[in-house]
């Protein structure tokens, strides 16, 4: 199955994430999940009043410097994560780093969107994976996120059509415009989406 990029300032993610009208009957928020198109939400200046504001804080503590320990406290759910430089940037390496959290949070959101697309449009989804690789450059003092590459595994039931097949596939490469962390660092790190489809 062909990947797709979301190149910073654009590329083939941003083109559909500009073109909604095209998206048909995704349902990315609860209207879409009730029935409705696109065509069916208020006006934009409506939705501006509708808008809400969500929070999710986090605590984090801190002892010492580059071979320092430390944890992240996510207040809501109340899991914490111990902290550490990674190796390569001459850390410890005991616990996860921001660039790990940042390519686990590309993974989930894209994930968690394209599941909640798939049952929406109730596609026979037996199981779902995805393995994700941030890539951050070196040069000398200076460290530049460049890019994530995301690679599900989505296996549908044995009784899948072909054209539930090929929606599958095009719902794989799209569901990365509706992920509001995707979305976050979409100008800065770029984003490949590499869906494998299969039966089974």
């Amino acid at each position: 199955m062909r990947g797709s990029a979301t190149s910073p300032g654009g590329g083939e993610m941003g083109d559909a994430r500009a073109s909604g009208s095209h998206l048909g009957e995704w349902p990315p928020g609860r209207g879409w999940a009730n029935g409705k198109t696109q065509r069916d939400l208020p006006p934009s200046d409506t939705l501006e009043q509708m808008a809400h504001l969500h929070e999710y804080p986090v605590l984090v503590e801190w002892t010492g410097g580059r071979e320092g320990h430390g944890n992240v406290l996510s207040e809501r759910s109340g899991i914490t994560n111990p902290l550490s430089v990674p190796p390569e940037f001459q850390g410890p390496g005991q616990g996860t780093n921001p660039e790990e959290l940042l390519t686990s949070a590309i993974a989930a959101c894209y994930s968690i969107t394209f599941g909640i697309v798939a049952a929406n449009q109730k596609l026979p989804v037996n199981t779902y994976s995805a393995k994700a690789v941030g890539v951050v450059e070196q040069a000398g003092a200076t460290f530049t996120y460049k890019s994530i590459t995301i690679k599900a595994e989505i296996q549908l039931d044995r009784s899948a059509t072909d054209e539930q097949v090929a929606k599958a596939e095009d719902m794989a490469h799209r569901a990365d415009a509706y992920c509001i962390i995707t979305n976050a660092v979409r100008d800065k790190v770029n984003i490949v989406v590499e869906p494998t489809i299969t039966r089974g």
